[in-house]
């Protein structure tokens, strides 16, 4: 890209008779920052909006046209932050397919496990080979069980 912005800015200073380090003492704007501008090496300024603030001033002072100026400038800052910005997708491009993971997932597993133990445990302990209530003697002991098993798993959901 042509540097039409940076090139203005060093005719404009070179015919006032001006040097960098008289521009910096008069316009408070560091040297290295009036290099960027004129090298159009925007990536040396302190961020978008500063760096617009830095070549009004320094066209201000220049006599230039600062709104031109200002609409030159923010073209080639969005310019150049859109090719860095494909710069960066085209370096960091290599697209591998997602591997799926094949398998369950270890929450359902629980489940499964959880479930099968509440079915063994119904079997083993409330209906015995006779026919008879086994080890429960009554609703409200089977629904204590329950409610401890219940509780075990949702200590265990907190953990994964």
């Amino acid at each position: 890209m042509a540097k039409i912005l940076g090139d203005q800015f060093v005719k404009s200073r070179e015919a006032k008779g001006l040097t960098l380090e008289a521009v910096e003492e008069a316009t408070q704007i560091k040297k290295n920052y009036l290099t960027a501008i004129e090298e159009e090496d925007y990536a040396e300024l302190p961020g978008y909006t500063y760096g617009l603030s830095l070549v009004r001033k320094y066209a201000t002072y220049l006599g230039m046209d600062v709104a031109e100026i200002a609409e030159d400038y923010k073209f080639q800052y969005n310019c150049e932050e859109k090719e860095a910005k494909l710069e960066e997708k085209r370096k960091r491009h290599i697209r591998m397919t997602p591997i799926r993971r094949v398998g369950l997932n270890p929450k359902w597993v629980f489940v499964y496990i959880l479930g099968a133990l509440l079915i063994a445990f119904f079997i083993a302990y409330v209906i015995n080979p006779n026919g008879e209530m086994g080890a429960l003697d009554s609703a409200a002991n089977g629904l204590r069980l329950l409610k401890t098993a219940a509780s075990s798993a949702a200590g265990f959901w907190q953990i994964i």
